[in-house]
């Protein structure tokens, strides 16, 4: 039997409290003085919804904590999806904290990117554009809050890093082209390419979107995972949920048993969300709850709570798709 992942897991009244403790039981096992260029990716999906984004206490905490076992080069990056992220940055006054711990601020929207082979909602080829912030980084560090999702059941620390990385050109100065082109797109072909989001294009379908989010997820793959359960969201999540005060942080160094350990406490299984359960296909992390250590001061069946799923839950379990295994092949990026 392989070894087991750690994840830890806090609960208590007090955010910055939770998620020290938390990060204090496995930082310490990062290889530090290796790395070239660290990336810490909060959740801002949108800037204004106070319950659906990370709390600025809490990416505050976590970049104090790195700057104690680490020196170099470090970035905060995010690409909002339906708001300007140099708005969102202003609204939190990311500035502040970018200059206090000595980090750079990247809009990955506006970032330069690579080609991500993936696939429309017929099967066909579909080229996305992967931010470079990201793919290049040796050190990606997700930091995001557990939440009902309105395609894929739930999104955690994994999908956090993929739909950020994804490029949205509509928020930013570089248009593609004119957004008439985009519009008659629209019509045509509904996604399409995206007419200028990538993170539109995307959202194929829901078996689609789950096979494209694990053939992207090893390019981006973060090497520590954070979950702020402080307060977190269900129902018509990952936006216009209804928040949850929770009191629980969870951290590790494997994405896939952090966000299958979470889901589980949300009460999902891994049977459930298409993207983990082909996530562990291709091996990219432990997903067997069995052999996941959980260290800290409660245990999962004591925070363990039965979120209410999106509306359309029922439509999203509909994830299987009859050639996954052909899909989920790994092409190098272009």
């Amino acid at each position: 039997m392989s070894a087991k992942s750690r994840v830890a897991l806090y609960q208590g009244e007090e955010r910055t409290s939770n998620l020290r403790h938390t990060l204090e039981l496995v930082m310490g096992s990062l290889p530090w003085s290796s790395y070239r260029h660290v990336v810490v990716k909060p959740n801002l999906v949108v800037y204004d919804r106070p319950y659906a984004i990370t709390h600025r206490d809490a990416l505050e905490t976590v970049l104090a904590l790195i700057r104690e076992y680490y020196t170099g080069s470090l970035t905060i990056a995010e690409g909002c999806a339906v708001q300007s992220t140099a708005d969102a940055f202003a609204a939190h006054d990311y500035a502040a904290l970018a200059d206090r711990y000595r980090c750079r601020l990247v809009d990955l929207n506006a970032d330069e990117t690579i080609a991500m082979p993936v696939y429309d909602r017929t099967g066909q080829r579909l080229a996305l554009r992967l931010a470079r912030t990201i793919s290049e980084s040796d050190c990606r560090i997700s930091l995001a809050l557990p939440k009902t999702h309105d395609t894929v059941l739930a999104t955690l620390s994994i999908k956090n890093m993929i739909m950020a990385s994804l490029v949205n050109r509509r928020l930013t100065t570089h248009l593609p082209r004119p957004r008439w082109y985009d519009r008659i797109g629209q019509i045509l072909w509904g996604h399409g390419n995206g007419w200028g989001s990538d993170k539109v294009a995307m959202h194929q379908s829901y078996p689609i979107m789950n096979v494209n989010l694990a053939r992207i997820a090893p390019w981006v793959w973060p090497q520590l995972s954070i979950l702020d359960g402080f307060v977190a969201m269900e129902g018509a999540g990952p936006i216009d949920g209804t928040p949850v005060s929770w009191g629980i942080a969870l951290a590790s160094t494997d994405p896939l048993a952090i966000d299958t350990l979470a889901a589980s406490l949300m009460g999902f299984t891994l049977p459930e969300i298409g993207y983990l359960h082909y996530c562990r296909q291709l091996g990219l992390g432990n997903a067997d709850l069995d052999n996941i250590e959980v260290v800290g001061n409660v245990t999962p069946a004591a925070v363990a709570r039965r979120f209410v799923p999106h509306p359309q839950h029922q439509q999203q379990r509909q994830w299987h798709h009859p050639q996954a295994a052909k899909l989920l092949e790994l092409i190098k990026a272009a």
